[in-house]
């Protein structure tokens, strides 16, 4: 198993364990990658943000 289908793997086992938190999102990038961090989407936003493209 290559380190790019481990992290993969890993992800997804936790998405699917916190698909209830996952509802509450709004639809956005920064959302989800601020979920994951576990910081606030204010946090997120001082320390550079996320390009919601692509």
């Amino acid at each position: 198993m290559t380190k790019k289908d481990l992290v993969a793997e890993a992800v997804q086992f936790y998405l699917d364990a916190r698909r209830e938190e996952m509802h509450q999102l709004d639809g956005t990038r920064a959302a989800r990658v601020a979920l994951l961090a576990g910081l606030t989407r204010e946090q997120l936003d001082a320390v550079g943000g996320v390009d919601e493209k692509d």
